[in-house]
């Protein structure tokens, strides 16, 4: 596969994957440290300690920091999600990777894997649908006496059907990655790589004929990603 050139559109999901990746790395860091006290500490208001006799008034029902931790995971699962669907994109588009349309070797008579790119991109706009941030939406009740509301358990909620979606595209991608493996045949493959390669052709097979991919990356996503089969075996191999 040529490798992209930076003037081509969209080359910088590619060239910069690892800056984009990475800001959801930094994101959930920032998402850990704010789960690890709520998970830890006392929301209760009052909170009563038996063995002080002492009852307290607290606020720590009240968590913005988990709000706006959740917000920026929103926000970095779109920009993973929107490079994930680019580059699997320019993986079935013959000038950008030098392998044929739709990674298919019958030609323009095929739809081949160019399928997948609408699925994908409708998964990306749901994703993206799920980033307008939450923190800032605060609400006063109980005629002024009651705290504003972080909408923390509404921000979790959106990140849930988030990672759904990711899941799939995570799928879609290896899929294509795998049909574009089989086409320009490198002499061979990285260690890491060689193993993420055999988890997916040991559930999804090579592309022949046209057939109906739904199912494979269903499966893909269930028996390989969501529970951490994939990742593991790449780290094993890696080790």
């Amino acid at each position: 596969m040529r490798s992209p050139s930076p003037a081509r559109p969209g080359a910088c999901r590619i060239r910069c994957a690892s800056q984009i990746h990475g800001s959801l790395r930094v994101a959930l860091d920032l998402l850990a440290a704010a789960v690890g006290p709520e998970l830890g500490g006392a929301a209760d208001n009052p909170v009563v300690l038996l063995d002080d006799e002492e009852i307290l008034s607290t606020g720590n029902f009240h968590v913005p920091a988990l709000s706006l931790a959740l917000d920026a995971t929103a926000i970095a699962l779109a920009q993973v999600a929107a490079a994930m669907t680019e580059r699997q994109a320019r993986c079935k588009t013959e000038r950008l990777s030098g392998l044929p349309t739709g990674l298919t070797t019958h030609g323009l008579s095929r739809s081949g894997l160019a399928p997948l790119s609408k699925t994908a991109e409708a998964l990306t706009i749901e994703i993206r649908h799920h980033t307008a941030p939450l923190a800032p939406l605060s609400t006063v009740s109980a005629d002024g006496v009651e705290d504003d509301s972080t909408s923390a358990t509404q921000a979790a909620l959106r990140v849930r059907e988030q990672l759904d979606r990711i899941w799939l595209l995570v799928a879609i991608e290896l899929v294509v990655a795998a049909q574009a493996v089989e086409l320009a045949a490198p002499e061979r493959l990285g260690a890491g790589t060689a193993a993420a390669f055999a988890c997916v052709r040991e559930r999804v097979a090579p592309l022949d004929e046209d057939r109906p991919f739904g199912p494979d990356v269903q499966r893909l996503a269930a028996e390989a990603l969501v529970n951490g089969e994939l990742g593991a075996r790449v780290a094993r191999a890696l080790a």
